[in-house]
């Protein structure tokens, strides 16, 4: 029986390698080494999970801490603006204190003195002036350009003007907002922030 069973020993024996090697492929094919290091690796962070909900509570009582304040950033563009409104709304629906208001980039609104009754916007005759007083100036080709372009403008100022109107009757009583205009150009040095810090803090500030 010993050629029998040295002949089958020798079988079981490559058996086993060629399984081994099966087993090592199929481990590399499926990931389960990755997995198992993932499996580690959550383990070891295990740590940081421990009071994890006293830590967000102790958060939310910062947040909501009269100490702290949060300044919203935003401009009068209609989609940007409706972002601002639904954040400012949830702030206070968290009690979360919101102490300042900041518009970006607000075209101003061109407001002639009354003439008439109610009178409190441009009207034409407002542009035909502006045309008449620009045409002295640059002539008259120019001057009907540069009209045409004052009245896109205000059409854009005061769409912007009756949204921040919306918007400020949303926020709660107190609530500053301050208007930074939209500049001829981009904020890119220290001449340009000197020219934007009357209009966050003030003249008084500015002084």
């Amino acid at each position: 029986m010993r050629p029998y069973f040295s002949a089958g020993w020798s079988a079981l024996r490559a058996m086993n390698r060629t399984a081994g090697f099966l087993l090592r492929r199929l481990e590399q094919a499926t990931g389960i080494a990755a997995l198992a290091e993932i499996s580690d690796f959550f383990s070891s962070m295990s740590g940081l999970f421990e009071n994890f909900q006293t830590r967000i509570d102790r958060a939310h009582e910062i947040l909501r801490a009269p100490g702290t304040a949060f300044v919203l950033v935003s401009s009068p563009e209609e989609q940007v603006l409706g972002d601002a409104e639904y954040l400012s709304s949830k702030m206070a629906a968290l009690h979360m204190p919101l102490k300042g208001v900041v518009l970006n980039r607000v075209h101003a609104e061109f407001r002639p003195g009354r003439r008439g009754r109610g009178r409190d916007e441009i009207g034409a005759e407002d542009v035909e002036q502006v045309a008449d007083v620009v045409a002295q100036i640059v002539g008259a080709p120019e001057a009907q350009e540069l009209a045409a372009n004052f009245v896109d403008y205000q059409v854009l100022a005061r769409g912007e003007s009756l949204r921040i109107e919306q918007f400020r009757a949303g926020l709660a009583r107190g609530v500053p907002v301050v208007h930074v205009p939209n500049f001829a150009r981009d904020v890119h040095d220290l001449a340009s922030l000197a020219g934007m810090h009357p209009h966050l803090f003030g003249a008084r500030a500015a002084a």
